[in-house]
């Protein structure tokens, strides 16, 4: 351990419903050919902490999906000193899971199940939606290169997940551009 390699699910099939009341459907289109591949950018909450710069804290390498929802894999940027802070809260399972999409890339049905999520970024974050569900691990390989089925991988079940949801408020007229290195996301929708 501590190469900042990290991995766990991103997006969970099924109930029970997130913070915001809704659920990903088992066959959600989340465009993962887009980009070139898998490769996303992770960030720390979203970005939500400094909207006018965002920055990556490193890259997704692998997303996968199974019966369980999509498996992914990254690697922080270990020459940053905020990327080594947040992989240690990682270490100690404090940090979590959070896909963002923008408003116009994603759609809900009327049950409140979400069956379109283009995925813009992962992001770290002591408070995701999912809870405890999508609490990440520190890697000590690539599971998915190991593994055909992520979901032999031991995560806690929903009776585990007890912390405490965030309040995400949903905007509209999400854009997303880069600027030199920086990635800048206003108003983003995150699940």
């Amino acid at each position: 351990l501590g190469d900042g390699r990290v991995g766990c699910y991103l997006v969970m099939f099924g109930g029970p419903r997130d913070s915001q009341g809704e659920y990903f459907r088992s066959d959600v289109e989340c465009d993962l050919d887009w980009y070139g591949g898998e490769k996303r950018p992770i960030l720390y909450h979203h970005g939500l902490e400094d909207e006018d710069i965002i920055e990556e804290i490193g890259f997704t390498n692998a997303i996968r999906r199974d019966a369980k929802g999509l498996w992914a894999e990254g690697r922080l940027n270990m020459t940053d000193p905020r990327a080594k802070q947040i992989y240690n809260d990682v270490r100690v399972g404090k940090i979590g899971w959070s896909s963002g999409s923008a408003p116009h890339l994603s759609k809900v049905d009327g049950d409140q199940a979400i069956y379109e999520w283009a995925i813009v970024e992962g992001s770290l974050t002591p408070t995701p939606a999912a809870g405890k569900r999508t609490t990440v691990q520190a890697l000590k390989f690539n599971y998915s290169k190991t593994f055909t089925e992520p979901s032999k991988v031991t995560t806690p079940t929903a009776k585990e997940h007890s912390a405490k949801a965030p309040t995400v408020v949903k905007e509209s007229n999400s854009t997303v551009s880069r600027k030199g290195g920086n990635l800048t996301l206003s108003k983003p929708r995150t699940i």
